[in-house]
C-alpha cells in the first residue's frame, strides 16, 4: 500500500463531513421550527398539561422537547413538624440534534425526588436524518410517548420505586 491508496479513504472522509454539515444546516433552517410547530400543533388539540421547549444551550445539540408537566407523586413523608410531598418530574419526548447532525428521537421517562432512578430513565425510539422527519413520524412518536407514559403510571411498569439509602 502506499500514500495514494489513502485517496478514497480521504475523499469518504471529507464527503461525511459535508453530509454533517449539511444536516446541521436543514436542522437550523427547517427541521428545528417544522418539530417545534407540529409539537405545538398536537399539544393544544389535547387537554393535557404538557408544553413544548427547546433546548438550544449547545450549539449543533439542541433538542425540541413535548413535556408533561411536574406533579406531586403521590409519596408522602412524615417529618417533624407535618409532612413532605415528593414531586413526579413529568416525561418528555425529544428530539435531539446529535454530534454528526443526526436527530435521536428519544422518551426520557418521569422521575421522582429522593427515590431510586428507574430501571430504564429513557428509551430511544430512532435516529434519523432531519431532512426525513415529517408529520406523520412526530404525531406517531408523540403516541408511543404517551403509551410509554401510560404504562409507566400503571402498575403493570417494572419501575422500581423506592427511596435512596444513604450510607
Amino acid at each position: 500500500m502506499n500514500i495514494q491508496d489513502l485517496s478514497g479513504n480521504v475523499n469518504h472522509f471529507k464527503a461525511s463531513l459535508g453530509d454533517i454539515e449539511k444536516k446541521r444546516a436543514e436542522w437550523k433552517t427547517t427541521t428545528r421550527s417544522f418539530i417545534q410547530e407540529t409539537l405545538i400543533r398536537i399539544k393544544s388539540n389535547f387537554d393535557l398539561d404538557w408544553a413544548v421547549s427547546i433546548q438550544d444551550e449547545a450549539a449543533n445539540s439542541e433538542a425540541v422537547n413535548l413535556s408533561l408537566s411536574h406533579s406531586s407523586s403521590s409519596i408522602i413523608e412524615k417529618i417533624e413538624g407535618g409532612y413532605k410531598n415528593y414531586m413526579n418530574t413529568g416525561g418528555t419526548l425529544s428530539f435531539s440534534q446529535a454530534y454528526n447532525g443526526d436527530v435521536f428521537i428519544i422518551i426520557l421517562f418521569p422521575l421522582i425526588e429522593k427515590t431510586i432512578t428507574p430501571i430504564q430513565p429513557h428509551k430511544i425510539l430512532m435516529r434519523i436524518e432531519p431532512g426525513l422527519i415529517t408529520e406523520e413520524l412526530i404525531i406517531k412518536s408523540t403516541a408511543s410517548f404517551l403509551d410509554e407514559m401510560t404504562l409507566w403510571e400503571s402498575s403493570k411498569s417494572f419501575n422500581t420505586i423506592g427511596f435512596k439509602i444513604k450510607k
